[in-house]
């Protein structure tokens, strides 16, 4: 497993964690945010906390921005995304199958956000797949 240092001074809430997830893989696949993203990131965190207020939601993805955007500085994104799979798959979804499918759900929502679905998305989705335990996910 990826080493990530949780003890690093950030809030690695269940929250912070998935919208890193999320933004780092546009970030990945794109090197941008496009609009239809961010309001589809939204509405998948959303989802995910139905009792987060949209305040809340907003500044955990402000937060997991500012992270994503220091990490691309260290060269650290792809080392805490396969990190951050990891300490989902342990701590949140272990063990529930459709859960896990869900949140691979969410990054084809994501994907297609821009009416584009491309092959380095694909391949990223199956990454999580993988650290899952469903190599047999069809994207």
């Amino acid at each position: 497993m990826s080493e990530m240092n949780l003890e690093d001074g950030k809030n690695w809430s269940f929250l912070t964690c998935i919208a890193y997830s999320y933004i780092a893989f546009t970030g990945l696949t794109h090197g941008d945010l496009k609009e239809e993203e961010l309001q589809v990131i939204l509405s998948c965190l959303q989802e995910w906390s139905p009792v987060a207020t949209d305040d809340e939601i907003m500044e955990a993805c402000t937060i997991a921005h500012s992270w994503f955007i220091e990490d691309m500085e260290e060269n650290a994104v792809s080392t805490n995304v396969t990190a951050l799979a990891h300490k989902l798959n342990v701590d949140e979804f272990e063990g529930n199958e459709r859960t896990k499918k869900s949140f691979l759900d969410d990054l084809v929502r994501i994907s297609i956000a821009d009416s584009n679905f491309e092959d380095n998305e694909k391949a990223l989705i199956m990454v999580f797949a993988d650290v899952f335990g469903l190599s047999e996910y069809h994207v």
